[in-house]
């Protein structure tokens, strides 16, 4: 928080109190003070001005700290999907050799990548853990190598939809159902 002040009339000692503490002691007659606090809360803020005779002048100004936004990890980041949930078998298999499919997470809660053999386009919402991804759109290509890849491409598209968490340890993130399953595993590219 930044604090400017200045003093007249006589004034020969000046002194600047947060919440009843000394911020500034002998703060003169004019000045600035950076005051980073790191603390949410309402903070006042007093000049106390005296004169030769010891009488004293004051007045007080409050300013609130806000929490910042909570940070978004996930925007701007770019994810190359390893591993896809069988929902069936209950088990996370591995992506199809030569076939890419990935995530990119924009600022502005875009996410879009290639789905294998299409591209894809969606939205997100991110609260702390919890995400959300809304139905994807895609190109409509048809591609028939690697073998296999269109019946991955229709479980990858069909998943995101399912996603309602993430978790992201080092370089891989991992994305769950609302039930805590896991859906999809990744690994930042």
């Amino acid at each position: 928080m930044g604090i400017s002040w200045s003093v007249g009339g006589g004034a020969t000692y000046s002194r600047i109190l947060r919440n009843g503490s000394a911020l500034v002691d002998d703060a003169g007659y004019t000045g600035q003070e950076m005051d980073c606090l790191d603390v949410a809360g309402t903070y006042t803020y007093r000049l106390q001005a005296f004169n030769a005779a010891g009488e004293s002048v004051a007045q007080e100004q409050v300013g609130v700290v806000t929490e910042a936004e909570p940070q978004n990890p996930l925007a701007g980041t770019r994810w190359q999907v390893t591993g896809l949930a069988d929902t069936r078998a209950g088990t996370i298999n591995p992506v199809l050799p030569d076939s890419t499919l990935t995530m990119s997470f924009s600022r502005d809660g875009r996410l879009n990548g290639s789905s294998g053999c299409n591209s894809y386009s969606t939205t997100y919402l991110l609260n702390g853990s919890q995400l959300i991804v809304t139905r994807p759109t895609g190109t409509n290509m048809l591609c028939s190598t690697p073998e296999g890849v269109m019946e991955q491409e229709a479980v990858f598209l069909a998943l995101l939809p399912s996603v309602g968490s993430h978790s992201i340890e080092g370089t891989k993130l991992t994305l769950k159902n609302a039930t805590g399953q896991v859906v999809m595993e990744l690994v930042a590219y």
